[in-house]
């Protein structure tokens, strides 16, 4: 009895600190995560490991491409804030839009997907490869007959007259 209390006595302090392990660590375990199929745990890792870092940290930007990674497949409108409100930061590269726009995509979140490829357009308008991305996603909102997205990206100029 004794000893299963000290035991016990130990643990605790241990399962409190989170024994998750470094933020890379918790980063490498969300990209496992999130590459196996769970983004809910992926998005688990990704916040423990972003507590751990500060912005300017060298493994800050892994982290919070990887949480955003994580949300669009749990809360895509959550993943299109984040990413615009990072992007509105930081310099990010056109392939870091094309990438978080098609992931939207393809989870069919249309609206969002518009919104970030929207902007990294806006930011790189002479990458000639948003225009296919943007094209897909047309067609793809099309087919899945979402009329809103269809209607946003009329309105941005994307598709019709």
């Amino acid at each position: 009895m004794r000893t299963t209390l000290l035991a016990l006595g130990l643990a605790l302090p241990l399962a409190a600190c989170g024994g998750g392990g470094s933020p890379a660590d918790l980063t490498d375990d969300g990209y496992a995560a999130l590459n196996s199929g769970d983004p809910s745990t992926a998005r688990s890792k990704f916040e423990d490991a972003l507590e751990g870092l500060a912005e300017t940290d060298a493994g800050y930007m892994r982290a919070k491409m990887g949480h955003i990674e994580a949300l669009v497949r749990t809360d895509p409108g959550a993943a299109q804030e984040e990413f615009l409100a990072l992007a509105s930061s930081t310099e990010l590269k056109a392939l870091e839009y094309r990438k978080i726009g098609s992931q939207l995509m393809n989870e069919k979140a249309f609206t969002e997907a518009t919104a970030v490829l929207d902007a990294g357009y806006k930011k790189f308008p002479d990458d000639d490869k948003f225009k296919a991305v943007i094209d897909q996603l047309a067609e793809a909102a099309a087919a899945a007959g979402d009329a809103e997205a269809m209607s946003g990206l009329e309105g941005l100029g994307y598709i019709g007259d």
